[in-house]
């Protein structure tokens, strides 16, 4: 079976666009209908496996732990690489990458922040990118010129794109009139 071709035909009134206008406002509000139905659908067979499926959640955390505690126990018995291979599963023991931490409560990130200032500013990051919002300001202003802008790379553009806004209650009757019909 081959595809079939949709030709469109181009609007020649206003007319047409207010027609294809209402159309759309039936297909969204036909839509909005189904999404309602799915979601509904949705939350019920969500509803009939989440028991089970924290009963297992549950379940899997307890026995992992009990896992993770004998391993703790025997971590003597581990090979050089800190795992074991088993039938049904490897255990391991796996060391994270080096990270940066606080000593302890007495220091926050602003305090060491402020303490790396003052004696190790090689450990400071500073973060150097275009104030797009200055030259939008200055541009507007008349304080720079698109020549200016441009020898530095630079431009402001602004783009102009097409939208519809639907009034849906204009076929709020016609959709009551389906409602009941069906």
């Amino acid at each position: 079976m081959g595809k079939r071709r949709q030709v469109e035909t181009a609007l020649e009134s206003w007319p047409s666009v207010d027609a294809t206008l209402r159309q759309l406002c039936l297909w969204q509000s036909e839509e909005t209908g189904l999404e309602a139905e799915m979601n509904e659908q949705l939350t019920a067979v969500r509803a009939r496996y989440e028991i089970r499926l924290s009963e297992i959640a549950e379940q899997r955390k307890a026995q992992a732990a009990l896992i993770e505690q004998f391993c703790v126990d025997h971590r003597a018995e581990f090979d050089a690489r800190k795992s074991r291979e088993l039938t049904h599963g490897t255990v391991n023991f796996r060391t994270s990458p080096p990270s940066v931490r606080l000593v302890g409560r007495k220091w926050t990130w602003p305090s060491v922040l402020e303490t790396l200032l003052k004696r190790l500013q090689q450990f400071v990051r500073t973060k150097q990118e275009v104030n797009k919002d200055e030259i939008l300001r200055a541009h507007a202003a008349g304080e720079i010129t698109d020549e200016r802008l441009a020898d530095v790379g630079l431009k402001v553009s602004q783009d102009e794109t097409f939208g519809y806004d639907l009034k849906l209650d204009s076929i709020a009757e016609e959709l009551k009139r389906r409602v009941v019909a069906a």
